[in-house]
């Protein structure tokens, strides 16, 4: 059940981090109020969370070139109630520290934060796909779901994949996508 209400993320930005979006990744995907993002920091409202799945959301940033050594990007909070335990306005605070180097050997990579931006980078394409389906473009929505789809298997991601796969086969046999949208 829920363990966590009501809450909410700030995220502050080190000078020279510019935000583009910030994307809820799970449980699941989809574009936060970018209303809320301004040049130093955005403030999200999260909700309520589930104790064994939680949330995940994605920062869409681009970062300035530095010299090689590590950095704070950004300061993330989060504020949240425990309502079983009578607790409000509870704080958690984590500075993101990355670690800029010229050397592709020493570049490490998070497999569950790739697999993230993989899948939204894969529920945006579909995004974008649909679009084009609904700006009367069938034939070239499904070409894009299809290779999106190969794409998506490729990287093992067989949920979004198929997801692909069915709206292209729906703009193929009507030319017109379903209610069934990308997830």
């Amino acid at each position: 059940g829920t363990t966590i209400t009501n809450a909410r993320l700030t995220i502050r930005f080190a000078e020279g981090v510019v935000p583009k979006s910030v994307i809820r990744a799970k449980p699941l995907i989809n574009k936060l109020d970018q209303r809320m993002i301004s040049d130093r920091d955005a403030q999200v409202f999260l909700g309520d969370m589930d104790h064994h799945e939680g949330q995940a959301v994605l920062i869409d940033v681009v970062i300035p070139q530095r010299a090689p050594q590590s950095y704070r990007l950004m300061q993330v909070e989060i504020m949240y109630d425990v309502p079983r335990e009578g607790l409000k306005d509870q704080k958690t605070r984590l500075d993101a520290v990355f670690s800029y180097t010229t050397e592709p050997g020493q570049c490490v990579v998070n497999r569950r934060v790739m697999n993230i931006v993989e899948r939204v980078a894969g529920h945006i394409a579909n995004t974008i796909a649909l679009d084009e389906a609904e700006k009367g473009d069938p034939r070239k929505a499904a070409g894009m779901f299809q290779e999106n789809a190969t794409h998506l298997l490729e990287l093992g991601h067989d949920d979004l994949a198929q997801q692909a796969l069915d709206m292209a086969r729906q703009l193929e046999q009507n030319g017109q996508a379903g209610a069934g949208e990308t997830q």
